[in-house]
């Protein structure tokens, strides 16, 4: 039976991310327990926080608008088939973004739907395990965190969302079909998952240009005393490394087109998302973002 579900009010709960001590925590915890991949981590939090404190603001990069307008209306959707918890996996997570945004979905999606929401996230790093962990503390949300490659045996359960966001990246193309199969069966019945990918060339001249911009930004930042790290910025940024090309990288989304046959995936929805606001990291952009379910 259908279930009727009140609108969110206009002052409906939000949950903001503390940019700043997202990084600072990063700054503390990579080091010591993701070592192979501290500056990953710690980078990525110190892009997002000097954009935020220089009033720069956000970038795009989490497609943030179109992936909360289809994250609100599936969650509205699966509140209204009834009054059961909504267990929203994400399979891969920077930081405290992603959740984020799926947290403000759920609140803007009606009203007491995000005290139905349990949020899961899955990663190999423990570091943005938890910043996520953090996250759902700060703001009295269900967040559970789990260590897991992906690509193992480890089976995590199911779950009526799975959301995979640019994790693709980070496994080889020749693996990638294997991971997609593999996540369609931590789906529910009648589950959906959520998959976001950025398409382009990556590196060359402007993503030099890019670094060097955010280089000065960050400096200009801790000077002034809007990021207090607590040592030399120069120091940070004499440890940076510039944007890596990843293994599983894609440049052309028929090759996304091509994932979603060989997997046998039922397309449900798909748009792709062009324009400046994909401009990041020194580059243009396609993104690729699509609703998948399971075609039994």
């Amino acid at each position: 039976m259908t279930q009727a579900i009140e609108p969110a009010t206009k002052t409906a709960r939000r949950f903001e991310e503390d940019a700043v001590g997202n990084f600072l925590l990063a700054a503390e915890l990579a080091p010591r327990f993701c070592r192979d991949c501290a500056a990953y981590h710690t980078q990525y939090t110190a892009r997002r926080a000097a954009r935020l404190t220089s009033g720069e603001g956000e970038v795009n990069a989490l497609d943030h608008r179109e992936m909360t307008e289809l994250a609100r209306g599936l969650f509205a959707e699966r509140a209204r088939a009834d009054r059961s918890p909504i267990a929203v996996t994400l399979a891969g997570s920077a930081d405290t973004g992603l959740l984020a945004i799926l947290a403000n979905a759920a609140g803007e999606a009606g009203a007491g739907i995000i005290d139905r929401m349990r949020f899961r996230v899955l990663d190999l790093c423990p570091t943005p395990l938890m910043l996520c962990a953090w996250f759902g503390r700060r703001h009295g949300i269900e967040v559970g965190i789990q260590t897991i490659d992906l690509l193992g045996e480890d089976w995590p359960g199911t779950s009526d969302f799975l959301v995979v966001h640019s994790i693709l990246r980070f496994v080889p193309h020749e693996r990638q079909a294997e991971l997609l199969s593999r996540l369609m069966t931590w789906l529910k019945p009648g589950g959906k998952l959520i998959f976001s990918m950025g398409v382009g060339k990556r590196g060359g001249a402007e993503t030099d240009a890019a670094l060097a911009a955010f280089r000065e930004l960050f400096r200009r930042e801790v000077e002034a005393g809007r990021i207090p790290y607590p040592r030399s910025a120069d120091a940070f940024l004499a440890g940076l490394n510039p944007y890596s090309v990843r293994a599983g990288d894609m440049t052309e989304v028929e090759t996304i087109r091509t994932l979603f046959r060989d997997t046998g995936v039922r397309v449900e929805s798909w748009q792709e998302i062009t324009g400046e606001a994909r401009k990041w990291k020194g580059r243009s952009q396609v993104r690729v973002l699509a609703v998948l379910s399971r075609p039994d």
